[in-house]
């Protein structure tokens, strides 16, 4: 549950899947730009829950 009383997934502005050279310049602008992130690499993001 979240602090607002709901049980709905936080919402994000941006989505950065991956690393390397790309996702730490896209992570870096969208710091810059106030933006709420969420990055994971891609084996997290295939990650599947049991």
């Amino acid at each position: 549950m979240n602090e607002d009383g709901t049980d709905s997934a936080p919402v994000r502005d941006v989505i950065i899947v991956g690393t390397g050279v790309a996702g730490l310049s896209a992570a870096v602008y969208t710091a810059r730009a106030d933006l709420e992130t969420l990055e994971h690499t891609v084996e997290e993001a295939l990650e599947v829950s049991p």
